[in-house]
């Protein structure tokens, strides 16, 4: 069930897309913070972001005895003293990771931090730490391959493609690619003028009577039908074709020789021909069939466009897609996906319709199971200019779910909204917030999700906030979650080149020695000076699990 419930909500959220796709003046939420981050992380800053986790808790509610209560009384405020870094950049032939920790110090003593970041390119890596101060370790890739064990033949084919000479390599591999490609192209065209004349032979009919739903009433509408006997007419002429094609037929042997995993004598591609020729001459089936229908305006301009598929044993699925150009430049669309069961109920249906170019779109789904409905989604959007300061566009949408498992034992119902706009300075805000009813034996948990992001262009790059919270009061969970402090960073190359390199490969036993002691001293040092900074109810947590 979570799977379906996922696979429709990421088929939705996909379709918000397609206004914003059919005409470039709608709001795309995250374009702006997108396209901030993108330009500093092009100039060569590291984008970082410092994470903070959030969380609270109801001891009753999670069923903690009273020494458990303690604890978690005694830990929970220590998560506003620690953060964790994350940065990301782009470097002279590669890239550039950074990571760091804070934390605040409880008695107002020096705060405690830890950092390490690492040069990454084709050749090896350069990592450098407050543990090693002054100093930095690097190492080629062929000897940490070497340490996670690869063999010395892999290491060498490796070292191989990395020393090619692309630039020289690239343009004959692309044209002795064209020169197979037209190769293929020859041999393919007997089959796909095989192809097309059986097209041509389909009997096309103009439809009649009021126009398919979706369709305009004064569009012209024509349809095809495809049979399964038709395709098998087709498959024989191919390989009536394929059976006297001495080159073709000649490489369809080797692969067959290659891959063939059947049982007995392995088939050649002539016998594989006649058996689809006998099936075909058998075949007369033409209730499954496939029928396409298109719809085209007055002006010629398609409007319409549908695909339905019948399949006795399978059901029948029904795809189309209308798209309507307004006289006040705007395209109003609507696309349905509907699959049946033999028996006629349905499976699963989706609907989306909108104003692409204007402010609307919905969409609603639901899936069945054996005929019983799991899921029913419903999901609007609109993207118009608002009023007052902010340039632009802004972006509204509002969605609700309901999931049944047919047994009634699990049940969900949500709702959530969303809203995002740009700001004056040409950054740009986006909130969502959802919140989810879940009915588990009569139980019911309401579980609901915040999430903010803001991102404005700075001095010489960008700031910004992530957030996400989520609370289940019921069991226990008053707010869970983590903020985001965004924003980024200059680096300056001739830093880490002014350290003392300490390179694997040329530094003797003693050298390694002496480095791998200071980073323990240095390690040790950092931890007591976290100790120290803990607050005392910690400390004395700790003491006595000891």
């Amino acid at each position: 069930m979570k799977r379906f419930a996922a696979l429709v909500s990421l088929l939705l959220c996909a379709l918000t897309l397609l206004p914003c796709a059919m005409a470039e003046e709608v709001y795309v939420p995250g374009k702006v913070a997108e396209q901030l981050i993108s330009e500093s992380f092009n100039a060569g800053r590291i984008i970082t972001g410092d994470v903070k986790l959030r969380f609270d808790a109801d001891a009753a509610a999670l069923g903690l005895d009273e020494e458990e209560a303690a604890i978690l009384d005694t830990v929970l405020p220590l998560l506003d003293s620690v953060s964790v870094g994350l940065g990301l950049g782009k470097t002279e032939g590669g890239i550039r990771i950074e990571a760091d920790a804070w934390l605040d110090h409880a008695q107002g003593g020096e705060d405690v931090t830890a950092d390490i970041a690492a040069n990454l390119d084709l050749y090896g890596i350069s990592v450098e730490s407050d543990l090693i101060p002054g100093e930095r370790v690097t190492s080629k890739w062929e000897t940490l391959l070497a340490m996670a064990g690869m063999n010395d033949s892999d290491i060498s084919m490796l070292i191989m493609l990395r020393d090619m000479d692309w630039e020289t390599m690239l343009p004959q591999m692309i044209a002795m690619a064209e020169t197979y490609l037209q190769m293929g192209l020859q041999y393919a065209q007997p089959y796909g003028e095989i192809a097309l004349g059986w097209a041509a032979s389909l009997p096309m009919t103009l439809e009649a009577g009021p126009a398919p739903e979706g369709c305009p009433e004064d569009a012209s509408v024509s349809s095809v039908t495809v049979t399964e006997k038709d395709v098998m007419n087709l498959a024989a002429a191919l390989a009536e074709h394929l059976k006297n094609d001495a080159v073709v037929s000649g490489l369809c042997n080797l692969l067959i020789q290659e891959f063939y995993i059947g049982e007995g004598a392995t088939p050649t591609t002539a016998q594989l021909c006649d058996q689809v020729i006998a099936e075909a001459s058998a075949c007369t089936n033409t209730a499954d069939h496939l029928k396409l229908t298109w719809g085209v305006g007055a002006d010629g301009t398609p409007v319409y466009g549908a695909a339905e598929l019948v399949a006795s044993e399978a059901g029948s699925a029904m795809l189309s897609l209308s798209g309507v150009p307004s006289a006040e430049g705007h395209v109003d669309y609507a696309f349905a996906f509907d699959i049946v069961n033999p028996d006629s109920t349905p499976l699963v249906s989706m609907y989306c319709a909108g104003k692409a170019g204007v402010d609307l779109f919905t969409a609603s789904a639901q899936i069945a199971e054996e005929g019983t409905q799991i899921m029913g989604m419903e999901y609007s959007l609109s993207a118009s200019a608002p009023e007052g300061e902010f340039p632009g566009k802004k972006f509204e949408q509002k969605i609700s779910m309901a999931i049944d498992d047919g047994t009634e034992s699990v049940q969900m119902v949500g709702s959530g909204t969303a809203s995002a706009a740009l700001t004056i300075d040409g950054g740009e805000t986006l909130d969502e917030t959802m919140v989810m009813d879940m009915y588990m034996d009569g139980v019911q948990v309401t579980t609901t999700a915040l999430e903010t992001l803001a991102v404005y262009p700075d001095t010489e790059g960008f700031v910004g906030t992530y957030s996400t919270l989520q609370n289940m009061p019921q069991m226990g969970i008053n707010a869970i979650g983590f903020d985001v402090y965004l924003g980024d960073h200059a680096y300056d190359p001739a830093t880490t080149a002014a350290l003392r390199e300490i390179a694997f490969e040329t530094s003797s036993k003693a050298d390694i020695d002496k480095l791998v002691t200071t980073v323990m001293t240095n390690g040790q040092f950092k931890l007591l000076s976290a100790m120290q900074a803990l607050p005392t109810e910690v400390l004395s947590l700790l003491m006595s699990m000891e």
